[in-house]
């Protein structure tokens, strides 16, 4: 696995002014999770991923496609703290069978709606 440096990723902050956004990177900072983006076309992870968490340790990270529309990005950045939220701490990762993973992907979606209907509405 490729070392991550916080160099190597453009702060998600900086992606979009987009108050939805905004907010859901205020959420993960708040939790002490790095939260960033990249754009993903002409890499290995291309049509394979829209974003992912990594926890280690005390380490947290988000990596969202940055080349996403803002409403993919909302869903995925929301997914992905989902997965912080519900699975930190698990030994769930990409190796992992596929009913864990079709059940964690599940819990992570419906997470990530219900964050975004509060967020929109201006909460938390």
């Amino acid at each position: 696995m490729i070392p991550l440096k916080e160099d190597m990723f453009i702060p998600a902050i900086k992606i979009s002014n987009n108050p939805v956004w905004q907010r859901l990177v205020h959420l993960g900072t708040k939790r002490g999770i790095k939260m960033f983006a990249d754009d993903f076309r002409g890499t290995p992870l291309e049509g394979e991923v829209r974003g992912f968490y990594i926890g280690k340790n005390e380490f947290n990270a988000i990596v969202v496609d940055s080349s996403l529309p803002e409403e993919q990005r909302q869903f995925t950045l929301a997914h992905e703290l989902g997965h912080y939220a519900l699975h930190r701490g698990s030994a769930y990762n990409f190796d992992s069978p596929k009913e864990l993973k079709a059940k964690n992907e599940r819990e992570a979606d419906y997470f990530a709606n219900r964050l975004l209907h509060w967020v929109r509405k201006g909460q938390p």
